[in-house]
């Protein structure tokens, strides 16, 4: 479903409005939410004492399917802020703390992080020359 959406986006690009998108954050949040409560609760299962093989192996195909969430909203991410540019920061930024445990386990994220780093600096630097520009009209 993932992958569905993030093809969506890709498709309908700028079309998608704020309120959508703002939607789409929402809904990440949730997936991130979920799928690090999941982690949590197979790092406790794997905890007690009667933990077997099998279960062993059942765990790390539950964690290696949790990474391919993580991997999806990587992408989602990756469309959003590569279609919104500085445009989607204030709901990147919002989205950070969620982004934190994600980014711990993976490691893929540096097309991610190059575009959010350009897409920063560039927001950065109108705000920079915004602010010059009302330090002048003063």
């Amino acid at each position: 479903m993932l992958d569905a959406l993030n093809e969506c986006l890709q498709i309908s690009g700028t079309f998608v409005d704020e309120n959508q998108v703002r939607s789409i954050v929402d809904e990440i949040k949730l997936v991130i939410t979920a799928s690090s409560s999941r982690k949590r609760e197979r790092a406790e299962r794997a905890k007690v004492e009667d933990f077997d093989a099998e279960e062993s192996e059942l765990i790390k195909e539950e964690n290696e399917q949790e990474e391919d969430v993580f991997d999806q909203v990587g992408e989602i991410l990756g469309t959003l802020i590569k279609t919104f540019k500085a445009s989607f920061l204030p709901l990147f930024e919002e989205l950070s703390s969620y982004l934190t445990p994600m980014w711990v386990l993976q490691c893929g994220c540096t097309d991610i992080m190059t575009h959010i780093f350009l897409s920063y600096w560039r927001h950065a630097m109108m705000k920079t020359r915004m602010f010059g520009r009302q330090l002048y009209m003063d």
